[in-house]
């Protein structure tokens, strides 16, 4: 999966979620303007990417089949 940002902030973090709430992975990155993310590993099912900047906050749902 790969995110890609317009503009750069200076620090990121991304959080994947499964459909119960729990963590699955946490990334930090530095000012970085496109990011991928391996889910080559992640079984099948529901999840929620959680992104964070100090501009706010972005959720976007995927399926990983």
């Amino acid at each position: 999966m790969t995110i890609e940002f317009k503009g750069s902030d200076s620090r990121q973090s991304f959080e994947i979620f499964n459909h119960s709430g729990c963590l699955q992975e946490r990334i930090l990155s530095n000012g970085v303007t496109k990011l991928t993310i391996d889910v080559a590993d992640v079984i099948p099912g529901i999840y929620f990417l959680n992104v964070n900047t100090k501009q706010g906050s972005l959720v976007w749902k995927f399926v990983k089949i």
